[in-house]
């Protein structure tokens, strides 16, 4: 692999210290030899401009800074875009919110490039705080049960039933499927080869956050891309370290349950068969509806509630999808 360029697009939003922390590790990978990288951090609207202070750390490190938040979506096209006008060979979507290994974009690179046709590539993902627990070994959706979910087995012949596998002992379990595809990979690390951008575009802006991710890989397995889990590379991630910030009930914020029930509807929508759609629609949403409005009324929590039927009534409004560069 020679002369090949590629761009890492990390995004943040009031999270300097994550990201100074993901830089860090991020300053210490090693590459196959050809293959050279731009980091290009995206400061979404944060309150305070952390430009300055990447700088001074990391002074290679390329920053453009968002005048408002676009929201995950938006401010990942952004350096999406960027990297695409500069020629990348492929860009790495990476949370600022993580750590990773030495050679985890070297095993991503080594599995895309064995494989026939262009991919979109994630790495093992562990628990930041419980550095053995696997939180993403691969994407699954069911869609009658409106579920997309983070797999927590690791795939060799069957499923290993044990999700704290360290990474020492991954590599000795997985022999034969170290990479592996599934339903979707998470943008959390997601690489993407610039022949999948150039054919599909950028992420749905209008997701803003949660689910934009299953929504692209779909796209992507419509126009005959795989996803594949690439279990020799890992990284670890602090999840949900922005939108978990200043709560003081719950894990999900009012907006949170806004964007997931109504991305989650769009996506159904769209791709959705139409036994799954009708399952979806005729028993589950009924019921999970049920079971938030009860639990949002005994804990008096007002503000989900509504977050939750807004998303819900904005969820069946016919939306654009925004697929060109």
């Amino acid at each position: 692999m020679g002369n090949f360029k590629v761009y890492i697009v990390i995004l943040t939003w009031n999270g300097l210290e994550d990201t100074l922390t993901c830089l860090d590790s991020l300053s210490h990978i090693s590459l196959p030899n050809g293959v050279t990288t731009q980091i290009l951090v995206i400061d979404n609207g944060s309150d305070v401009d952390p430009c300055e202070a990447i700088h001074q750390r990391f002074a290679e490190v390329q920053t453009l800074r968002n005048t408002q938040n676009l929201g995950f979506a938006g401010g990942c096209n952004v350096g999406m875009r960027v990297a695409m006008a500069a020629g990348a060979d492929a860009v790495l979507l990476l949370n600022n919110d993580t750590i990773v290994a030495p050679d985890f974009l070297a095993q991503l690179l080594s599995a895309q490039q064995t494989l026939a046709h262009p991919t979109l590539a994630a790495p093992l993902i562990y628990d930041m705080q419980q550095r053995n627990l696997v939180t993403f070994a691969g994407g699954k959706i069911d869609f009658g049960r409106g579920k997309f979910e983070h797999r927590i087995d690791i795939q060799t012949s069957g499923f290993l039933k044990k999700p704290d596998v360290s990474p020492q002992k991954t590599s000795e379990v997985l022999k034969t499927s170290e990479v592996s595809a599934h339903d979707y990979v998470t943008g959390c690390c997601m690489l993407i080869p610039r022949a999948v951008i150039e054919r599909i575009g950028v992420l749905d802006a209008s997701f803003f956050a949660y689910c934009e991710d299953v929504e692209y890989c779909l796209r992507a397995r419509a126009q005959g891309i795989d996803c594949v889990l690439v279990a020799s590379s890992h990284i670890w991630h602090n999840e949900s370290a922005s939108t978990r910030r200043g709560l003081s009930a719950g894990t999900h914020s009012p907006l949170k349950h806004y964007l997931l029930i109504r991305n989650q509807i769009w996506v159904i929508k769209k791709y959705a068969p139409r036994a799954a759609k009708l399952r979806y629609f005729g028993l589950h949403l009924p019921l999970r509806a049920a079971y938030y409005n009860i639990g949002f009324v005994l804990r008096g929590r007002w503000g989900k509630l509504r977050g939750f039927w807004r998303g819900v009534a904005h969820g069946f409004r016919a939306q654009p999808i925004t697929n060109n560069l």
